[in-house]
């Protein structure tokens, strides 16, 4: 799912959970479901396989980024938010299993032998393959099935058409 989808989900998460660490946890939670659904990405990741694999992340990244932030500035003033630390503790539950594949696959990739500030992750670095491997089978339990991939990105549509209505609801 793109990351549109998980931060939408987040803000509606935040507006119906009472502290950060829930928004958070349940977040986190929400992005592994929704990575369940078979979610019609698959041309771009071969996309980004092919050639220069970091700067079609970065821009692929960048599209989402763009995204999110024109939907949060068009609808900020017509949401309903609650305090500013469980917005932000939801958005990075919604986002941190992302992050930590992203992490993992471009330290593999670019940086694994190399001496840098990576070092830290080498601490953690059976973790977060464990993590790139769980959140790899979550994503293709159902979405190895055959399906159009039109659907699958009409299915991301939907769904964040969704969360924008359940956003903008009152609370």
């Amino acid at each position: 799912m793109f990351a549109t989808t998980h931060v939408l989900a987040s803000i509606v998460i935040s507006q119906h959970t009472p502290n950060p660490w829930w928004a958070f946890f349940i977040s986190l939670l929400s992005h592994y479901f929704l990575d369940l659904i078979p979610h019609g990405d698959k041309p771009i990741e071969d996309w980004i396989k092919q050639g220069s694999h970091f700067k079609k992340s970065i821009l692929v990244f960048g599209f989402d980024a763009i995204l999110i932030g024109i939907f949060f500035l068009t609808l900020y003033q017509k949401m309903s938010l609650p305090a500013p630390s469980i917005v932000v503790a939801a958005i990075i539950g919604g986002m941190l299993p992302d992050i930590l594949w992203v992490t993992w696959d471009l330290y593999k990739r670019y940086f694994k032998h190399k001496p840098t500030f990576w070092a830290l992750i080498d601490m953690v670095e059976p973790v977060l393959n464990h993590h790139y491997r769980l959140h790899h089978w979550i994503e293709h339990l159902l979405k190895d099935k055959a399906y159009p991939h039109l659907l699958g990105a009409l299915v991301q549509i939907i769904f964040a058409g969704i969360f924008i209505i359940l956003a903008l609801l009152p609370s």
